[in-house]
Parts: C-alpha cells; structure tokens; sequence
C-alpha cells in the first residue's frame, strides 16, 4: 500500500524565509486561570471520564490522558484515550469546561473521529493554512474488524468550543485477500458511507491537496498513561495534569508581509477585499471574523497606518501600496 503523502516543511527552515514570524504560543493570565479550573474539574469528575479508562485485561493498546487546544482559542480541552483489545479500535473522548460546568463535547456518531491510530501512533497534526488564513487539525482513524480487514480514514478536525465535526476528505480498506480500495472520503469512524472508489493515484492527490499551502506547526502533547496514574497520589495527579497541560505546544505561524490581510503570503487586490469584508462586519463561513484582531502579529501586519484600529483608512494605504509596488 502507498502511504499517506505529507509535505513535511521544516520550521527551521521557513523561519529563514521572508516574511514569515514562528512563535510560541504564551500562556496569558486568563489561559493560566482556566487551566486551574479545568484541571480541579478533571479531578473532581475523574469518576464520570475514567468509568472504562482504567486497564483491563487483556489490554494491548492502554488508556491515557492528554491536553490540546482543539479550536486554538487559548484554553486546552481534557482528552481521554481508552483502553482497547488486540482489534485496536480505540475510542476517545473530549471534555471541555464552560460557564462552571465540566461538559462532553457532542457530535453524535462522529464524535468518535479521534479513534484509532489518530492518537496512539500517528497522532493529530495540525498545520497553518495559507489558502484560510487559519490553523487546522488532521487525523487518521483506524476501525478493525479482523486482523486483516480493517478501514482507514483521514480526516480535518474541528470544534466549536461544544461539538466535535469532522470532514473526512479520503480513506481506504483493506480486505483480505483483495488488497486495497481507495475511497473520496467516509461517512465516519469504520464507515464508508456513499464514498466513492477512486484510484490510488487520486487518493494520494486528495491528500496532497489539503496540506498544499500548508506549513506543519508542530502540533504536540504529552500523555499521561492509565499504567502510571493508578499509582499517583492526589498532589501527583494534580502535577501531571498541570505539566501535561502546559507541554502542549504549537508554533504560532503568521506571515509578516505589511498588507498580508488574507494570509495567504502574497500582496495584491484580495487582501484590500479581504480587509473590506472584515471591516464591513461580514463573517466567514464557519461565522468567524475575517481577521482575527486579538492576533497582535497579524494585527500589526494589517494596521498600515499605525493606529491601532482597523478601517477605512487602512483599505486605503493598502492600495496606495499595492499601486506603488506593481
């Protein structure tokens, strides 16, 4: 089988290019409060997450624990991996903490896209999207039902701060002693749905395409087994939380190119669209701004005349710039 194609860029070499600025995501005042928050609730519901968490013979991939940002908001969500037998398929489940409650995010019978190797082996990955503008998330779930049959798909994660989604863009299966097919997608965890039987050549351009003007930002967390959390104490448990949620990391990707509005590493008569629609108050399709004013780096990027506010007056330097430079 051809495996999954990736173009892997180096950080360190992207940081080398023109107009491009990597950063560690800080951790702010608010993010450090909401971390003790959710780490009290994670401790004080460890009966309701870890009901099947803990092992179980006979056991052949075991159960974690681990922190991410999920919708690159600031404020991490609490994940649960669960033990699984020798099929491998590995369910996990995201709990999030809003308006004093400790919640399981829903989505139904896609909730279970974070499954299978997604998390054990390969991991998610995440990259910054210059066709967007935004980061996104990427995983891979894996559904055995034998040793030697068994459905793959990958897909793009998102979450809303409430509900899990999930765009699954190809998968394939495997089906003894026929070999592989190759599909245009899945309906979700181990099911293929209506998708269609493409050629292995098209499913590697499939996945070409969604990481095409994409740069890997590192996208990281640490586990916390289940082998090694039954023997913790209390002040031990609370440690490994607070140390598993502060190790999560990204790099923060932003093009640096003055006038850039619509990130895509190029200056021309979009980004003055771009900016013009944010200003007007219009929204993306997933109702968020065009611009994410709270990002200072793209924030300085976009506000020409140094006032810090967006307007008018900015679609207009942008355009004198654009007119001087062509």
């Amino acid at each position: 089988m051809k495996r999954l194609c990736k173009k892997v860029c180096s950080l360190f070499l992207t940081a080398t290019m023109a107009g491009t600025v990597l950063v560690a995501m800080p951790v702010t005042a608010n993010a450090q409060s909401y971390e003790d928050t959710l780490i009290d609730a994670v401790l004080e519901n460890e009966s309701v997450w870890s009901k099947y968490w803990y092992d179980s013979a006979p056991i052949f991939i075991k159960s974690y624990i681990t922190f991410a940002d999920l919708n690159f908001d600031g404020k991490n969500e609490f994940i649960v991996s669960y033990p699984c037998g020798s099929m491998m398929n590995v369910d996990c489940a995201v709990y999030y903490y809003t308006d004093g409650k400790f919640l399981k995010a829903g989505g139904g019978d896609k909730s279970k896209m974070i499954s299978g190797y997604s998390l054990v082996t390969s991991k998610l990955s995440a990259y910054f999207d210059y066709n967007t503008g935004k980061n996104k998330i990427l995983g891979r779930s894996n559904f055995r039902s034998s040793a030697a049959d068994y459905i793959v798909g990958d897909y793009v994660l998102s979450f809303n701060g409430k509900d899990l989604d999930v765009n699954y863009y190809s998968a394939y299966s495997m089906s003894y002693p026929s070999g592989y097919t190759y599909y245009d997608g899945a309906l979700g965890y181990g099911k293929l749905g209506d998708a269609n039987e493409i050629s292995e050549t098209r499913y590697n351009e499939i996945n070409d395409s969604i990481i095409d003007n994409c740069v890997d930002i590192n996208f990281d967390y640490e586990k916390i087994m289940s082998s090694d959390w039954k023997y913790y104490s209390d002040n031990q448990k609370r440690s490994a939380l607070k140390r598993a949620y502060e190790n999560f990391k990204y790099d923060n990707y932003v093009s640096n190119l003055i006038g850039d509005a619509n990130q895509d590493g190029i200056i021309n008569v979009n980004d003055v669209t771009y900016l013009q629609m944010h200003i007007a108050g219009k929204k993306t399709t997933d109702g968020s701004a065009f611009i994410d004013e709270t990002n200072k780096l793209l924030f300085d990027c976009i506000d020409m005349n140094k006032d810090c506010k967006l307007s008018v007056a900015d679609v207009t330097a942008l355009q004198i710039q654009i007119s001087q430079n062509n």
